[in-house]
């Protein structure tokens, strides 16, 4: 028998969970569910069986949380759970899209400066390290992003750039990021960002792409 076998259920690394922070409060509007595990039902397999949204539609994504999930149908429920006043379901207009791209722009440059301020704390930087990191977070303060120039390239083995990419667009043409270990975050668009933050381990996201009935697939968010 091996050793994984005997294992008690204690001893075995915990699945892992969403890090991200919530939301103070979550749009009244939204259709998301929320299901601690004690009443989640499962199947055969003791995966999660996903509920039903209003309308008799399944859920497009799954977010797990500690010892709960959550259900929702698009990419703005989900960021809704994370992001203060985003609204879960937008109406339409110029004005509130807007609205909506500059919350979840001024939520990257949260998760920009949390990462640099933990790579920091953590110790393993050099002060020319930590000079150029913290400026590769320096959002608002009116200057531009960090560039080539200033960093032609950023390669410490355990610290990545994240850098908000909708600035370096091509279509603007204006600036050219670091290259090397350097992850490009994209708010501009709720789904991609919805993902970047999945693919950066901040979310774990299960996505049911096809949205049919078929199970969920843990697609996003598993740590390395």
């Amino acid at each position: 028998m091996s050793d994984t076998t005997n294992q008690t259920e204690d001893e075995r690394a915990p699945d892992p969970v969403t890090i991200l922070p919530l939301a103070s409060s979550w749009d009244e509007a939204s259709t998301l569910r929320v299901i601690d595990d004690r009443d989640q039902q499962v199947d055969h397999s003791h995966r999660p069986i996903p509920p039903v949204a209003p309308g008799g539609m399944p859920y497009r994504y799954k977010v797990r949380l500690r010892r709960r999930n959550a259900y929702a149908s698009t990419a703005d429920e989900v960021l809704a759970m994370f992001i203060d006043g985003y609204r879960a379901r937008p109406g339409p207009g110029p004005e509130i899209e807007l609205e909506q791209v500059r919350r979840r722009g001024e939520h990257c440059i949260g998760v920009i400066v949390t990462h640099v301020a933990q790579a920091v704390l953590d110790g393993s930087l050099t002060p020319a390290q930590i000079e150029v990191l913290q400026r590769s977070a320096d959002y608002g303060t009116g200057r531009d992003p960090i560039t080539s120039t200033e960093c032609p390239r950023w390669d410490d083995p355990e610290v990545a750039m994240w850098l908000m990419g909708d600035l370096y667009a091509p279509e603007y043409g204006r600036f050219d990021p670091p290259v090397g270990k350097v992850r490009l975050i994209w708010p501009g668009r709720a789904e991609r960002y919805l993902h970047d933050l999945a693919d950066l381990g901040l979310i774990v996201l299960a996505e049911n792409p096809a949205t049919t009935t078929a199970p969920m697939v843990e697609v996003r968010g598993s740590t390395s």
